[in-house]
């Protein structure tokens, strides 16, 4: 873990950001001390199923977290000259996408503009049980276009705030569905453990 660790704090651009990259990461990863590998339960369908899942944390990102992915699921991250970017890919068209964008200044405007873009429906969620808004989200919407559906949120953590979605086919809503709630109720922010 600790050469994986190193590795990834190389990519920092000078040796000070490295070391801090570096720092942060072994007492984060000291402190979780989450195993790599685990099981979970989803419920498919009404009956509760084991998946096993692997660690995916990240180490370069404005702020960083760790959670558990099916074991079968690609994982990426990706840095863009407009942000840091993730993706936990079941397949080519479904998973879960996380941009944290360099740019601050807007963050709403551009989830706005986004949403405003479907060519699709799109229904905005609300505060309260029945909005479907989850706790940890600024913002989010339901959208559904050309056999695909999915969901967008704008998310703040320790005063960064960074877009959060999910995509897939509609006919595999039952399967996929429960598995990003998974990786989505496993995230921990490295710095503290807490969750999303």
């Amino acid at each position: 873990m600790q050469t994986l660790l190193l590795a990834a704090a190389l990519f920092a651009a000078d040796a000070s950001t490295a070391d801090l990259a570096l720092e942060v990461a072994l007492v984060a990863a000291d402190t979780l001390d989450r195993p790599q590998t685990a099981t979970r339960m989803v419920n498919l369908e009404g009956d509760d199923y084991p998946i096993e899942v692997r660690l995916f944390e990240t180490i370069r990102f404005p702020v960083n977290f760790s959670t558990y992915v099916p074991e079968d699921w690609e994982t990426h991250v990706v840095s863009t000259p407009g942000g840091m970017a993730s993706q936990i890919q079941a397949d080519v068209q479904a998973g879960i996408d996380i941009f944290f964008p360099y740019d601050q200044s807007d963050v709403m405007g551009t989830w706005a503009a986004n949403r405003d873009a479907v060519d699709g429906t799109v229904r905005v969620m609300e505060d309260g049980p029945d909005g479907m808004l989850p706790e940890w989200a600024e913002a989010g919407y339901v959208w559904y276009s050309g056999g695909m559906m999915g969901t967008s949120y704008v998310v703040e953590h320790d005063g960064t705030v960074f877009f959060l979605g999910d995509r897939m086919p509609v006919e595999s809503g039952d399967g996929m569905a429960p598995r990003v709630h998974l990786v989505l109720d496993e995230w921990r922010w490295l710095e503290d453990g807490s969750s999303l």
